[in-house]
């Protein structure tokens, strides 16, 4: 199932929602929270960004349709890269 919403904190895109949920207690930081329609990621989009993580790093990625899951799999894979 594809996730209809995209949590944002602080302009951070694809915000984990356990962690949205736990800000959005903190009255402080609950003007900083967004709630964002989700967006389709395009094939072609998924395809260009593979081809330039091969590029880029010298490793094929292992990546998935999904926007979520693309997205976080994307962001381990450069820490890792980076040795982070």
């Amino acid at each position: 199932m594809k996730k209809v919403r995209e949590f944002e904190y602080r302009g951070k895109p694809r915000f984990p929602l356990e962690q949205f949920v736990d800000k959005a207690f903190v009255s402080s930081e609950r003007e900083i929270l967004v709630v964002k329609q989700g967006e389709a990621i395009p094939a072609e989009m998924i395809e260009s960004v593979r081809n330039s993580f091969r590029e880029i790093f010298n490793d094929e990625p292992y990546l998935k349709s999904d926007g979520n899951e693309l997205y976080e799999t994307l962001h381990n894979e450069v820490d890792i890269q980076e040795g982070i």
